[in-house]
């Protein structure tokens, strides 16, 4: 999993839109001191045909712009002036960072281990959504309605007022549009998430309660999300305002990927938080309970039911099929590749360099074969007649490639000759004898490329926002038959994060190339602003081809 820090980086690519808002005629609200905007009518109907579910109008609320749906409006005063009590507990959460795990675990320990109501009384009684009138609105039949609101438990603000103490609370707003005086009479547990990860359980979360086409790709989910066209959104906002309140004698800031990876730490903070005392062996059971195998399979708290009766679809697991393969990492920095790339590494790292040379460099996905074409064209003249004549991969060979390339005697005799025509050549030797000037593509780190490589050719290295790369290398994978059709996102995303797809970490690999942006031989560029200024860039690939 990527630290906080890396998190903060790749929240740097993310280009802050202006979102249009035009204001309701019923923008103020009696007791409620924000004001509240209505969406354009074209976004507003282009957001509801890919949140299929709720066909209703959105919203925009207070100077952060936080976006929710119409019916929100009709709530905001009660929740806001919503009078907290000493004895309350509230797990506040962006929606997809760990909420339930929390509840669980707050209400044990708050409730003195009371396994048995826990396991007789779902999790939604015990610890009901506080805004849940605004969003809950689902269709189903007779006989599903009494398993719908035995499950949802659908509470109303006056509800939840009149509930007797102590009262344990859930909320997804963000502490602005909650009660001013909450931290001052109740005690808060905030937990925050990896942005990335947010966004891919929230879009399966989409799919799960039907609110989205099951064929809808995670790629429009992701731009809604961070172009703050998202419920609970903008998220980084939602995160700083209880962060800012970190120290609060009342508040709790949990990280969901810490409490993961402590979870015995976790109980004993939460415990100290509360000022319970527990046995080991008291931590050891509730830890068991809260394991994900167990967690999965608890009635209480994972809605089964709710698939049962339709109101939920019901999700495939991801399990990998074809044959096995072995992999290696590479170097202090532990670069993950095929066993197969070993047996080349050596004469790459060896590979004796031109001073005519010219290499592009990339991870994966990031615009390579853009890269490769606008160099070659302008490094050649502009030959177009020669390029439409030569495939790209004759003219510009992959480095590497044939530690990707399966033995020929995988293939049938057809397929020999379609890979021959596309992939010449084929071996490091083969691109070793190319008359100059050469034009190389590689994958691999510069680590990992001949120690004199910037001292000696020219390097164009191109940097793509990590997101895209790993949709694109998702759909490339796909593509290749590496990965069968009906594997979803969300694993490969967890693989890429945590450094288990080819030529990964992606960072380091980055980093490597941006430790030598001021080299006279190192042209770096970023795929985002190639295509948002291509003359401009062209004009600086020309430039950097003459020098």
């Amino acid at each position: 999993m990527l630290s906080f820090n890396q998190t903060a980086v790749l929240s740097s690519w993310i280009v802050n839109k202006e979102i249009p808002t035009f204001a309701m005629d019923e923008n103020c609200i009696k007791d409620f001191p924000f004001v509240i905007e209505q969406l354009d009518p074209k976004e507003n109907e282009e957001i509801s045909e890919n949140i299929r579910g709720y066909k209703t109008e959105f919203i925009r609320i207070g100077p952060k712009k936080y976006f929710i749906m119409k019916k929100y409006a009709s709530v905001a005063e009660a929740i806001y002036n919503l009078p907290p009590k000493p004895e309350d507990t509230f797990v506040i959460t962006y929606p997809k960072s760990g909420t339930t795990l929390t509840q669980e675990l707050v209400w044990l320990i708050c409730n003195n281990l009371d396994y048995k109501t826990a396991a007789s009384t779902i999790l939604n009684k015990r610890f009901p959504f506080l805004e849940a009138s605004a969003f809950v609105s689902v269709k189903v039949s007779e006989d599903n309605e009494d398993v719908v609101k035995n499950r949802l438990t659908t509470k109303t603000i006056e509800n939840i007022t009149e509930m007797p103490s102590p009262r344990f609370i859930k909320s997804h707003a963000p502490l602005s549009l909650l009660p001013p005086s909450l931290l001052e009479n109740s005690k808060v547990v905030y937990m925050m998430r990896d942005p990335r990860d947010v966004a891919v359980s929230y879009y399966h979360h989409h799919k799960l309660i039907k609110m989205m086409k099951p064929d809808q790709e995670f790629k429009p989910f992701w731009n809604y999300f961070i172009s703050n066209n998202m419920f609970w959104t903008p998220y980084f906002e939602h995160v700083l305002e209880a962060w800012k309140k970190r120290k609060h004698p009342n508040m709790l800031f949990l990280i969901y990927e810490e409490v993961t990876k402590d979870l015995p730490g976790a109980v004993r903070r939460v415990a100290d938080f509360f000022g319970k005392t527990l046995s080991d062996e008291q931590v050891c059971r509730l830890v068991d309970h809260l394991s994900f195998d167990n967690f999965k399979k608890n009635k209480s708290v994972n809605m089964e039911s709710l698939q049962q009766s339709g109101v939920f679809t019901i999700e495939g697991a991801f399990v990998r099929e074809g044959s096995s393969e072995e992999f290696a990492r590479v170097g202090p920095k532990q670069f993950f590749f095929q066993k197969s790339f070993i047996a080349d590494l050596p004469s790459i790292y060896n590979f004796p360099l031109k001073t005519d040379d010219t290499f592009v460099i990339t991870y994966p996905k990031s615009g390579t074969t853009l890269t490769q074409e606008l160099v070659w064209l302008l490094c050649n003249n502009l030959d177009y007649e020669k390029a439409l004549s030569k495939v790209l991969n004759e003219r510009f060979p992959f480095l590497e490639v044939s530690a990707l390339v399966p033995p020929f005697e995988h293939y049938t005799e057809n397929q020999i000759e379609v890979a021959t025509k596309a992939m010449i050549p084929l071996s490091v030797k083969e691109i070793q004898n190319i008359p100059s000037p050469r034009f190389i593509k590689s994958h691999l780190p510069v680590s990992l490329l001949p120690p004199s490589l910037l001292d000696t050719t020219k390097v164009v290295y191109v940097a793509r926002d990590p997101r895209d790369v790993a949709v694109s290398f998702y759909h490339h994978h796909k593509l290749m038959r590496v990965i069968t059709a009906d594997k979803d996102f969300k694993t490969f995303w967890n693989y890429f994060i945590t450094n288990k797809i080819l030529w990964g970490p992606y960072f380091e690999h980055v980093l490597e190339a941006w430790e030598h942006i001021n080299d006279d031989n190192m042209l770096f560029l970023f795929y985002e602003d190639m295509i948002k200024v291509a003359k401009n860039k062209k004009k600086t690939l020309c430039i950097f081809c003459l020098k």
